[in-house]
């Protein structure tokens, strides 16, 4: 139940870190941090980056057999095609369907390994402060953004159930399930975007200041 421990220990830093354990020790570049947040609160601090590392981890699972999926199904109609003369009818439905969910359920996974394309040239130039500020200032903006693209992908998960929308194929899929994809990933992607922030405030804070 470590994901139980660490969201108790979060919550200990939301109010007054009541929660937190004692810290044994720490590095030197862990006192600035430390004098800016409080032993409590900086540990809870990291058992929260911990713990939203682990959600990106479970939906990393996900995405995996997402992409496992997809090559099972186009393998059968091949396979039918080829062999049978046959085809199952779903294949590209559901292989789209599926490719949906590897994508967003995968985000947070590919942010919290360093996996999303970057453009490091202005931020290759600055030191540690530098940099951290920059991620920092990075992560807020594409927090914003991430919140502006589940405000709109909600109302479109809810509209396509309330009118009982359906594919356009044999199976008559209804379109909210696989849409859900969407909001749920991206909701995901914006728990680790709140990791790395709260690293990259770690770093700034505990980075040397001369």
């Amino acid at each position: 139940m470590r994901e139980a421990g660490d969201l108790a220990k979060a919550f200990g830093w939301m109010h007054g870190g009541r929660f937190a354990p004692r810290i044994v020790s720490r590095g030197a570049d862990e006192a600035p941090r430390e004098a800016f947040l409080g032993p409590a609160r900086k540990d809870s601090m990291d058992s929260l980056v911990r713990f939203l590392g682990r959600l990106s981890d479970k939906a990393a699972v996900v995405s995996s057999m997402a992409m496992i999926l997809v090559v099972l199904l186009i393998l059968v109609e091949v396979v039918a095609r080829s062999l049978f003369n046959t085809s199952t009818m779903v294949a590209d439905e559901y292989s789209a369907y599926f490719y949906v969910v590897l994508v967003f359920l995968g985000l947070g996974f590919t942010l919290k390994t360093d996996g999303h394309i970057r453009v490091k040239a202005l931020w290759s130039r600055f030191g540690g402060r530098g940099r951290a500020f920059l991620d920092l200032a990075g992560a807020t903006v594409a927090m914003g953004l991430c919140l502006f693209a589940i405000y709109h992908a909600v109302p479109m998960v809810r509209e396509a159930y309330q009118l009982n929308m359906v594919s356009e194929t044999p199976a008559e899929t209804p379109i909210w399930i696989p849409q859900l994809a969407v909001p749920v990933g991206l909701v995901l992607f914006l728990l680790q975007m709140v990791a790395f922030w709260l690293e990259a405030l770690g770093r700034l804070l505990g980075s040397d200041r001369s």
